[in-house]
């Protein structure tokens, strides 16, 4: 698949990250639990750019019952991870702000239970914990005098 891709310039990917799970990708290996922390080695050849993503839970169950558990994240492992992976853009300096996107699995996938919106569990902590994590971090640690002296 890698190579098909990069035969027809796919150069860009973004981390849906039950799916790196299901990919074999480990907690250890991602750095993370719950979002990106950092652009994935294995993957820079054929994806130079790298999207960034977090998720909030993921239950393939009611899809395949072949599913042996479920990923659940509390909205307080969502808000470290977020703080984690905005704190990791931030600083990267080979990262251009163009592709600071950054990508949340899903809205509303109640059949998989991955849930940004409000309910009666968490209300609007996951909305909460992502507008904190917005407004409190820099769009880059790197001053412009520090940029220029580089």
């Amino acid at each position: 698949t890698a190579a098909l891709e990069k035969e027809v310039h796919l150069d860009a990917a973004f981390h849906f990250w039950p799916q790196l799970f299901a990919s074999g990708f480990t907690r250890k290996g991602l750095k993370a639990d719950t979002a990106s922390a950092s652009d994935l080695t294995e993957l820079l050849d054929t994806y130079p750019t790298q999207y960034w993503g977090a998720f909030t839970g993921f239950d393939r169950r009611p899809r395949d019952s072949s599913t042996k558990s479920a990923q659940w994240r509390t909205v307080q492992d969502f808000d470290r991870g977020l703080r984690c992976s905005f704190q990791g853009m931030a600083g990267n300096r080979d990262r251009e702000i163009q592709k600071n996107l950054y990508f949340i699995t899903a809205w509303n996938e109640w059949n998989e239970q991955a849930i940004l919106e409000p309910d009666s569990t968490s209300g609007f902590g996951y909305l909460e914990a992502m507008k904190t994590s917005l407004s409190e971090f820099p769009i880059s640690l790197i001053s412009p005098l520090e940029e220029k002296a580089q």
